[in-house]
């Protein structure tokens, strides 16, 4: 449960994950935050023990802190992810269904008629790349892909609060709808490649600057 609060409300790398920070998040439910503590409490007897998925630490007097990402760690799953998703929007051109394109559209749409909230915007894009990777027919990048998100999330929710990003982000992903729909695959590719890469040279940029 703690995953699912640092994965919503973006804390960054070292931050204490306490429930009243949380509670004071754009977009954050308290019910949310006490089910998190809740669950950090029944692991209390455990010292500098993870949470799981590597995104927080138990520790003595503390509680749950975030893990650190180092820039160069970050920098590589980053890259990885550009890769493979690019992988993943160059098969989907040439395996997906017309009714797969359209539910790409279909997302795309709500995303660019949100609010632009950084955790609105995370749980739509999940959406999108969900049907992504499901169309590509390509199992092994699917779980792949899927097995970096937990480690990368609070670093895209560092990338998306950066003034501007989130307007880039739906920009981008409108591109990538438009090169599936030209059934073009290296457009796509390109894209959807292009995209992750921008956010992790924003995301990249926020870190530098502490």
């Amino acid at each position: 449960m703690v995953g699912e609060t640092v994965r919503t409300v973006g804390f960054a790398g070292g931050t204490h994950a306490d429930g009243d920070a949380a509670a004071s998040r754009p977009a954050t439910h308290r019910a949310r935050v006490d089910r998190a503590d809740r669950s950090l409490a029944n692991h209390h007897g455990r010292c500098c023990g993870t949470d799981g998925r590597g995104l927080g630490q138990q520790h003595p007097h503390k509680g749950t802190v975030v893990s650190s990402v180092s820039p160069q760690r970050a920098a590589e799953l980053y890259e990885v992810r550009a890769v493979l998703k690019g992988m993943a929007a160059r098969q989907f051109v040439e395996h997906a269904s017309e009714e797969q394109v359209r539910q790409l559209r279909e997302v795309y749409d709500t995303i660019a008629t949100g609010q632009g909230v950084a955790v609105e915007l995370l749980e739509a894009k999940k959406r999108f790349y969900d049907t992504l990777l499901t169309g590509s027919g390509n199992v092994t990048i699917k779980e792949i892909v899927e097995g970096l998100q937990a480690r990368v999330t609070v670093l895209r929710a560092l990338s998306l609060v950066q003034p501007d990003r989130a307007a880039k982000s739906v920009a981008e992903i409108r591109e990538i709808v438009e090169a599936v729909e030209a059934r073009d695959p290296q457009r796509p590719a390109d894209s959807c490649a292009r995209h992750v890469r921008q956010a992790a040279r924003t995301a990249l940029a926020a870190m530098a600057s502490g």
